[in-house]
């Protein structure tokens, strides 16, 4: 027989076994170095989910914030202009009620029915406003 021949056939065994535990082991350390960087890679993508859906929400936030800012000083704006203009609409039924006050109509221009009667009293009345008007100034 050859050179070989003398060895012992459980020595083969042996030999066959630490060949397959070292191949058994390199695929187990594969994987486990394959699902370890697995694991870091979708632990950096929820990361990195996670900063932009909070920077998302802080820029949502700071919109919605704005958009509060601008509504209160457009109802500041609103709430100003009603008050101008009740002020206005005060200010003139007080003007209004002066003027009505003292302007006394003529008796013939109670109840004239002549065309010409009726353009005289009006005529009168707005030379009588245009006058309390001038002393209004």
């Amino acid at each position: 027989m050859g050179r070989y021949d003398n060895r012992r056939e459980d020595k083969k065994d042996w030999s066959l076994l630490k060949i397959i535990g070292g191949v058994t082991a390199g695929i187990l350390l594969a994987g486990a170095i394959s699902t370890a960087a697995w694991l870091y890679f979708a632990a950096s993508v929820v990361e990195g989910f996670r900063k932009s859906s909070q920077s998302i929400t802080t820029n949502q936030a700071s919109i919605r914030e704005r958009e509060l800012i601008a509504e209160k000083e457009l109802i500041a704006e609103q709430a100003r202009q009603i008050a101008i203009r009740d002020e206005a609409i005060r200010t003139k039924a007080e003007y209004e009620r002066r003027f009505r006050a003292q302007y006394k109509k003529p008796p013939e221009c109670n109840e004239s029915r002549i065309s010409t009667q009726r353009v005289k009293c009006a005529n009168d009345y707005m030379n009588a406003r245009a006058a309390f008007d001038k002393a209004q100034r």
